[in-house]
């Protein structure tokens, strides 16, 4: 597909890596492939080389991949390059995903360029980086002309009081529609019996996510049943210490750490139960997916509670401790009947607003609008 005179040309940049694998990007692709395209150029760019499958996609929708110098490392570089990127490229529209008011080093390059409509995207609630991170967030709020959050909360953290539009971090339902050809080809890929009661997750091995807590209160299920296992799908800077703590429980035999996969709705049809105690999040979108498998869900009250789509959904405080949690989940057991949750839950998903096909049309209405006074 040619680009023409009046197509507009957008630039998607993603602050992390460009990986399947990758939160923003996940987001990003999900409204990328359900989008009507046909009048949008649309790229994407980041500081990190992606995968081939990934990189053919876009060739083959029409799109390309560019990637920029590393961000952390060389600042100055990075915004150089984004620079003559949508100099030479002629972006009309950039689209920031990202998670912190650092967010500013995209935007500067596309206010010098007079880039006339800089979104800006959040997708979590705090920042790594807090010093920069409120340095930047008054400059960042106003060389922005759009700011989207995937939660209140995110939006609130980032942009104060100013406007921002809620735009939820939506999925496609089919595809992760409970799969019993999947529990059952997939169980046996892993070893696993029908008969073992498995506890899941999905997500980086980051403190955020608070995967070592997870770890304790899968030991205090394993004490009541002696069939439960644990399958962790995901990897990160944490996976060595919690390797070490899995160890130390003698229970390296019960947990299973598949590493990051391009497609986890196979590993959701295996789970019974899903676990996500996170520290703090923008939304949640693995705890979507999860209700959309038809599992019965378990997250920390730190978690927004826009992510509870469906009545799956349990919240509970941290500091209620591993052994509360191990006891609630264990004597709340499984879901009966899978498929038939499944399919109640997409209807839940659908009215609620997290359908990619609605909130896709919303994202390209707020792509296509001429930015005022413009």
């Amino acid at each position: 597909m040619g680009v023409t005179e009046k197509m507009r040309k957008i630039l998607v940049v993603i602050t992390t890596a460009f990986v399947p694998w990758g939160g923003l990007t996940t987001v990003a692709m999900n409204y990328y492939r359900a989008m009507d395209k046909r009048d949008l150029q649309i790229d994407f760019a980041s500081d990190s080389e992606t995968v081939p499958a990934l990189a053919g996609e876009l060739e083959e929708n029409g799109s390309r991949y560019i990637q920029l110098p590393d961000r952390k490392r060389h600042p100055v570089k990075y915004a150089g390059s984004l620079f003559r990127v949508l100099r030479s490229g002629r972006y009309g529209l950039i689209h920031v995903h990202g998670n912190s008011a650092t967010m500013l080093a995209e935007l500067i390059p596309a206010w010098i360029l007079r880039v006339r409509k800089r979104i800006v995207h959040v997708h979590t609630t705090q920042s790594s980086h807090l010093v920069t991170h409120t340095i930047m967030k008054l400059p960042m709020n106003m060389l922005a002309t759009e700011r989207i959050a995937v939660s209140k909360a995110a939006g609130c953290y980032l942009y104060g009081k100013r406007k921002f539009i809620l735009l939820n971090n939506a999925i496609d339902v089919n595809r992760y529609r409970y799969n019993a050809e999947y529990r059952k080809e997939y169980r046996k890929r892993l070893g696993l019996s029908e008969k073992e009661y498995v506890l899941g997750t999905v997500g980086k091995l980051h403190a955020s996510k608070n995967t070592l807590f997870l770890v304790d209160v899968f030991y205090k299920i394993r004490l009541k049943c002696r069939t439960a296992k644990l399958l962790i799908v995901g990897d990160g800077e944490l996976r060595t210490e919690i390797e070490k703590r899995i160890a130390q429980l003698g229970i390296e035999s019960h947990c299973m750490l598949v590493g990051m996969q391009m497609d986890t709705s196979p590993f959701l049809s295996v789970m019974d139960v899903f676990v996500f105690p996170s520290q703090y999040e923008g939304l949640g979108l693995a705890l979507v997916e999860a209700q959309a498998a038809g599992l019965p869900c378990y997250a920390s009250d730190r978690v927004p509670q826009e992510a509870a789509v469906t009545e799956s959904v349990e919240f509970m405080a941290l500091e209620q401790g591993a052994e509360e949690w191990a006891a609630l989940i264990y004597e709340r057991g499984i879901c009966g009947d899978r498929t038939a949750a499944s399919q109640y839950a997409e209807k839940q998903i659908c009215r609620s607003g997290y359908h990619i096909l609605t909130e896709a049309e919303r994202l390209r209405k707020i792509y296509s609008e001429k930015q005022k006074g413009k």
